[in-house]
This record gives C-alpha cells, structure tokens and sequence, in this order.
C-alpha cells in the first residue's frame, strides 16, 4: 500500500492539520484526503517494562475522529475513532489504557498478540490472525505487537458514557 507523506504525531494532535482535507458532508471520504499520522513508537510507555514500552514504525490512517480537539462533528453515536492501523513487522503499540473508552481491534493481514491486563491484575495473550477480532475494555491495559510479517487491522473506539 502507498501511502503520501505521513504527518508527525506533533502535527496531526497538537497542531492544526485536520482529520480530512477535502469538503464532506460525512457520507463519503476518499483515502487521499485522510490524515494519515506516522508513529515511532505508538503510545511509547518509559514506564512500562522494556519489552511493552513499544518500538517501531504505526502508520494510522484516521478515518473519523470525535476525540477531544479533533472531533469532525460527523459522527452521531458514542464512536469516537475509526483507524486503519499499519504496524511494521515485530513493531509494537506501547502498554497502555484507555478509561473512558472501549476499542475494537479487527485484524485484515499480519499477525497480531494483544496481551491484556484485565482490572483484577490477571494477564491474557491474544493471538489474532486475518479476519479475527478483538475488544478491549475501559480500564484494561494493553500492549500490541505486530507478527514477523507485519500487520493490518482497523481500529473503533467508542466512547463509554456508564461504567
């Protein structure tokens, strides 16, 4: 897949570039005109053990977003962001969490491990491979890393308004 020049994090979050370049009224959006965002790492997590503090090249693709100082004001319900996720291979998405958010992982190429720590301090591996999918709930930590050969995976995250 080619991509244009990808934005820096700096740019796309904390500066002005928009989720989408051209006119929309939200129904229809072509790939060139999205924000595509190049992270090296992704969620970098000094904190977290060495081997889940994340390293290597994320491409994100956002697609939507209704975050906080991004929202594109298009989207109606509690989605507040839809990606296509490109990790290099053995790249890896620091160990983090999301509080107020729930995220769905749904793998399209690669090989994807989801290591979770649920709130109750017990950790799962997940091994996801094309066509598998995976939620992440508010409060549960998670890091990410991509198989020898990449991966591709979209990501939805829905804002949770009960807990």
């Amino acid at each position: 897949m080619t991509y244009k020049q990808p934005l820096t994090p700096e740019a796309y979050h904390q500066g002005d570039a928009p989720t989408y370049t051209e006119p929309t009224d939200g129904a229809f959006k072509r790939h060139e005109a999205m924000a595509q965002v190049e992270y090296n790492p992704s969620h970098f997590n000094p904190s977290a053990k060495p081997a889940q503090q994340g390293h290597g090249r994320t491409l994100g693709t956002w697609i939507f977003n209704e975050e906080s100082g991004k929202a594109e004001g298009i989207l109606k319900s509690n989605i507040e962001l839809v990606m296509d996720t490109c990790l290099a291979p053995n790249a890896s998405i620091g160990y983090h969490e999301h509080h107020h958010t729930e995220e769905i992982y749904y793998l399209l190429e690669g090989q994807l491990k989801v290591t979770l720590q649920r709130a109750n301090t017990e950790t799962e591996v997940f091994n996801l491979n094309p066509g598998d999918a995976h939620r992440i709930g508010p409060n549960q930590g998670h890091f990410i890393q991509a198989g020898a050969s990449g991966a591709r995976f979209m990501v939805i995250a829905a804002k949770i308004d009960r807990l």
